[in-house]
């Protein structure tokens, strides 16, 4: 009887350890999750590959922009000067008749920036500004200095290169500037018998424009948009035809060699201007629509 009993309790002190030992398993052998034991996270696995999004390869920029500076037409080769007849070049006045002019523009409007895989941007600018230059004169013994100018509407397409940074962007640009200039006006003060009336004209023309930018985004976590604020020096060139005055005004005059000018017509074209901008754009992803 002690014999069965001894081995009765030997027999389930080994199922017991069997038991035990069948709930622990090797080590390295992966635990599954159950009864008293915690579920163990799934083992980490690479993240899929992301398309790019419409939004790496294009923006839109829009805002209010500013621009000072100077425009320039400049003054007749003393070698060239004074031939009003263009068909006539034998016909020479000794008096200085076109003086030049220099003087501010001073405008703002509306910068739209496109940007395309942050390296190309197309810019197009809607300007009005107001530009006004002063020239000196003199005619028999009188001198006097010229104010001409007008406002005008400007439009430049410009085509950038642009250096993509996460905070500071510089570029260049070049592109055609479309101006639409408005009535002008021209003052002088000499007066008195043998000096020619004066007066300006204008027409639309299209300057060349070509400078260098940088814009500067704002450290903001928004979601859909980007601030920034662009600066850049541009300037600006149109021919005003040849370095002769019947390019640069209309003289009307008595006798068959212009003996005497009775009235001079300065055109308002600007040849060259220079200008510094500056804006505050907001740029807005795609993905907002």
């Amino acid at each position: 009887m002690k014999r069965f009993l001894s081995s009765g309790l030997a027999g389930a002190v080994f199922l017991a350890a069997g038991a035990a030992g069948a709930q622990q398993p090797p080590p390295g052998y992966p635990v599954q999750p159950g009864p008293g034991y915690p579920a163990q996270p799934p083992p980490p696995q690479a993240e899929p590959k992301k398309d790019k999004t419409f939004d790496e390869y294009f923006t839109i920029g829009v805002g209010p922009a500013g621009a000072f500076g100077a425009v320039f037409l400049s003054k007749v080769d003393p070698q060239n000067r004074n031939y009003p007849d263009r068909n006539n070049p034998t016909v020479r006045h000794d008096t200085d008749t076109y003086p030049g002019f220099s003087g501010s523009s001073l405008g703002g409007g509306l910068a739209i920036d496109m940007r395309i895989i942050d390296y190309i941007g197309i810019e197009l600018d809607i300007f009005y500004a107001k530009q006004r230059g002063a020239g000196e004169l003199k005619l028999n013994n009188q001198a006097t200095n010229m104010h001409m100018g007008e406002g005008s509407i400007h439009v430049p397409l410009l085509f950038k290169a642009v250096l993509a940074g996460k905070v500071v962007s510089p570029s260049l640009f070049i592109g055609p500037e479309f101006v639409f200039p408005g009535e002008p006006q021209l003052e002088d003060t000499l007066s008195g018998v043998g000096i020619p009336k004066f007066t300006s004209s204008n027409s639309k023309y299209t300057m060349m424009a070509f400078g260098l930018g940088i814009e500067f985004r704002l450290p903001l976590e928004l979601k859909y948009v980007d601030i920034c604020i662009p600066i850049s020096l541009r300037g600006g060139y149109h021919s005003v035809g040849s370095n002769l005055d019947p390019d640069r005004a209309t003289y009307v005059g008595t006798g068959p060699e212009f003996t005497s000018i009775t009235s001079i017509d300065y055109k308002s074209d600007w040849e060259w201007q220079a200008l510094g901008t500056f804006g505050l754009t907001v740029h807005i992803l795609p993905s907002y629509f």
